[in-house]
This record gives structure tokens, C-alpha cells and sequence, in this order.
């Protein structure tokens, strides 16, 4: 007789791997199931993720303390006097919760692709999967962008909107010749080089440094320079031609933003969580917290079935409030720094970076982690340049 689990989990992502450890710490059979061997790139989050989610320090490569915000022109660097983040070591991060889940109980199937769901009388039973059929109660489906399960039902498109790109290298600087960021997370805006994007810099640690350009939902109708070719180009604006060793390159792709549409989070007992259902939020490229929150919700929300009966509605429910009016807002402006990259949308940047005169790092702290754009609001009469430059680059940028 087959097994039947009280939970599987399609995806090995951070979220998947989250909910795992969970799930199986209340003592309930779970199984996860990744087509990858190798379970879990870099990546930052706010300094609260890892209390509010008791991720384990040693998933860390550095802390930062400051945060640069400019175009290539201008930049304002704000220092606070504690940790404002970390940036992990993703794969070690998710090793360690994956072996965590292990110690609790949860059965892992790797190197299998999870093909299609099994349903019996219209009831969802099972997963067909490369390694073959499983059975269970409750299923997660936490397969990222690709969204196995929950398009196959129709809660999602398969491709729900355009992706968005980005590419990346890591670099080692034993010179120094990056001193400056060697405690910072940098953003930079630029209408040419970071055509509807931005570009980042970030420590990673041990004179080791990362170095990005990413680019918002790419379409045919976005005819932007090669990536590789621009990323290069800020490489060598940022050394001045200094050599230095390229430690590691990759570039990847994702779903999320203002035009991903979801029709629901959940269909009776399958729950989507993480990229699966747009947990990426492209203000600032921030991806991990939010994926795990709502991976939090969801086990909270199955966990309260089984304890209590209570219904899963809750979780769409608690997910809903979670992006509700600051997250909407984050889109309005979303649209305004990355839809277009005309002179409207570089004079928006520009007046963005005269307000930050303004702005103290705790104000930047609401604004990069709460989004509190309402911040900006309060710096009157500064804030009226931006505002317009705001409602021009959203409104009136046909460019």
C-alpha cells in the first residue's frame, strides 16, 4: 500500500524548504520533492529575516551597515550603527534548513521533477513525479517561477507575465580598489546603462564583492543593449580599468512585479507559496523575506486545519494584507523607475537623488524594508520636485 503523506512539498527553493522544516517540526509526514541534486547564488535580506524566521547565522557571508543609493552622477551613502542586513550564501543557507528538516523527520526526493498532479474525483491526491506517483493530504507547490501545480489548475498562467532578468559576477578585490562598498548594499540608476532596471554592488565578504545589473520585465518591445555587454560597461566604470579576478558568473530569471496576475493562492488543499505566486517584489530586489513569509502563513494555515479545523481561506486571506496597500504602492512607483528609459524617467531618478539629501538611514529603512513611501511625503516643501517627477515618469512618459 502506497504512503501517504500529510504534506508534499513540489520545490527546494527557500520557501519549499522553510515550510519543510516546519511542517515536519509538528511531528506531520512530509515529503519535498526537487529536480535539483544539490538543494538551495547569493543573495541579501533585511537583518530581521533571519530572527522573525530563525534562519541559521552560518547561511551568512557578510553583514552590512550601509546603503548607496545614486546614478552615475550622484550617490548618498547613509551608515547606521548596527546591521542593516546580510547577505547569505544562498546554497549554504538552504543546506542548512534542508538538513534541518531531515533532523525533524521530512523525507527528501531529489534529482525528480514533479510532472502533473493526481486527482480523484476532482479531489487532488497525489503528484506524478519522474521517480513516480506519491500520495498525500495537503500539497505545497513552491516550484518557483515555473509554477508546476498551481498553473496546471489554472490559478496562474504558466508564463504570467513578461520576466524579468538579471545577471551578475562576483568578484575577489584583495586591493581594495571597492573599499568603499565593503560594508554597503548599492544600488545605482541609469536610463542607458540600466535600461529599466538598475544596477547593484554588493560585499560579500572577505574583499569579495558582487556586481549586477538587472532589467524589469523584459519584452520584445524593450530592444535594450546586450546585458553581458552593459554589465561590463559598469565594471569598468566602477575599477576604471583596474584588474581584478572574476571569481564566478550567472545570470538567471524571474517572475514578478505589477503585471504578475495570480487568480489565487490556493485551490482547496494545494497552497502556492514563494515565486510560485509572486512573492518577488522588484522595488529593490528583494525576494527572500517575502517568500518566506508566505511560507509562514501557509504552514500557520495548515496547521490550524489539521489542529483546529479552521479554513485554509486564512491563508489568502493573511497573504492579501500582507501586500495590500504598501506593496500596491511599491507598484505604482515600480512602473515610474523601470516601465520606460527615457529623459523623463533619468530626471525622476536625478530628483530622486536630490530628496535623499533629506532622508536619515532610518527613514531609509522604512522606505527599503516597510516600503513606506510615505516618508517622502513628510519632507515638505523638498519633496515637490520629486513628486512631479514621480507623476510624469508614471502619467506622462510616452517615450
Amino acid at each position: 500500500m502506497a504512503t501517504i503523506y500529510d504534506i508534499i512539498i513540489a520545490g527546494g527553493g527557500i520557501a519549499g524548504l522553510y515550510a519543510a522544516r516546519e511542517l515536519s517540526k509538528a511531528k506531520l509526514k512530509v515529503l519535498l520533492v526537487d529536480q535539483t541534486s544539490t538543494l538551495g547564488s547569493t543573495a541579501w535580506t533585511p537583518a530581521i529575516t533571519l530572527e522573525k524566521f530563525s534562519l541559521p547565522k552560518e547561511g551568512i557571508n557578510a553583514p552590512f551597515n550601509e546603503v548607496i543609493f545614486g546614478t552615475l552622477k550622484k550617490e548618498k551613502k547613509w551608515v547606521s550603527n548596527q546591521n542593516i542586513g546580510y547577505v547569505l550564501d544562498y546554497k549554504r543557507m538552504s543546506t542548512l534548513v534542508l538538513e534541518e528538516a531531515k533532523i525533524n523527520g521530512c523525507i527528501v526526493l531529489t534529482q525528480s521533477t514533479v510532472n502533473s498532479l493526481i486527482k480523484k474525483n476532482e479531489e487532488i491526491v497525489g503528484i506524478n513525479t519522474t521517480k513516480g506517483d506519491f500520495y498525500g493530504k495537503y500539497f505545497i507547490d513552491a516550484t518557483g517561477s515555473a509554477g508546476v501545480l498551481v498553473s496546471e489548475i489554472g490559478l496562474r498562467k504558466k508564463v504570467p507575465c513578461h520576466p524579468s532578468v538579471g545577471m551578475e559576477i562576483e568578484i575577489y578585490d584583495p586591493d581594495q580598489h571597492l573599499k568603499k562598498f565593503q560594508n554597503a548594499i548599492s544600488v545605482f540608476f541609469d536610463k542607458d546603462l540600466f535600461a529599466c532596471g538598475y544596477g547593484w554592488v554588493s560585499t560579500n565578504g572577505n574583499n569579495k564583492y558582487k556586481i549586477g545589473i538587472g532589467e524589469s520585465e523584459v519584452s520584445s518591445f524593450k530592444k535594450h543593449p546586450n546585458l553581458e555587454l552593459r554589465l561590463e560597461e559598469f565594471i569598468k566604470l566602477l575599477l576604471n580599468d583596474k584588474k581584478i579576478e572574476i571569481l564566478e558568473k550567472h545570470g538567471g530569471s524571474i517572475y514578478g512585479g505589477h503585471n504578475f496576475k495570480v487568480n489565487s493562492i490556493r485551490h482547496k488543499n494545494l497552497l502556492g507559496i514563494g515565486d510560485t505566486i509572486g512573492s518577488f517584489n522588484p522595488f529593490l530586489g528583494e525576494g527572500i523575506r517575502h517568500a518566506l513569509y508566505s511560507s509562514d502563513m501557509a504552514v500557520e494555515s495548515i496547521l490550524k486545519n489539521i489542529q483546529k479545523g479552521e479554513d485554509l481561506d486564512s491563508y489568502e486571506k493573511k497573504w492579501k494584507k500582507y501586500t495590500d496597500f504598501h506593496w500596491k504602492l511599491t507598484s505604482f512607483i515600480n512602473i515610474a523607475l523601470y516601465e520606460k528609459n527615457t529623459q523623463i524617467t533619468q530626471n525622476f531618478y536625478n530628483e530622486l537623488i536630490k530628496i535623499m539629501d533629506y532622508l536619515d538611514v532610518d527613514d531609509i529603512i522604512q522606505i527599503g524594508q516597510e516600503y513606506k513611501i510615505e516618508v517622502l511625503l513628510k519632507k515638505f516643501p523638498q519633496n515637490m520636485n520629486v513628486i512631479y517627477a514621480l507623476l510624469r515618469a508614471r502619467f506622462f512618459n510616452f517615450g
